[in-house]
């Protein structure tokens, strides 16, 4: 069962992520359980797939990283 996260929660995880950045340093993220975590990752595996013609099926995030520039770089 897909979790909806609406777009108003995403952007609000962002802010907090952009505001506790240090710029340009990777850092873990402080929880990976956070519903925005999977949105993002689904996105990723979505994308990947659309560019590869894949058909990788999304399941968890069992860690990752962020880093803060113009915006936020993940590793997960």
């Amino acid at each position: 069962m897909d979790t909806v996260i609406d777009e108003k929660r995403v952007k609000e995880m962002m802010m907090k992520e952009l505001a506790g950045g240090i710029d340009g340093g990777w850092c873990p993220i402080k929880d990976i359980k956070d519903p925005c975590i999977d949105v993002i990752a689904k996105f990723a595996v979505s994308e990947f797939n659309k560019q590869s013609n894949s058909s990788l099926k999304f399941q968890t995030v069992v860690s990752g990283n962020r880093q803060v520039v113009c915006g936020i770089n993940y590793q997960l």
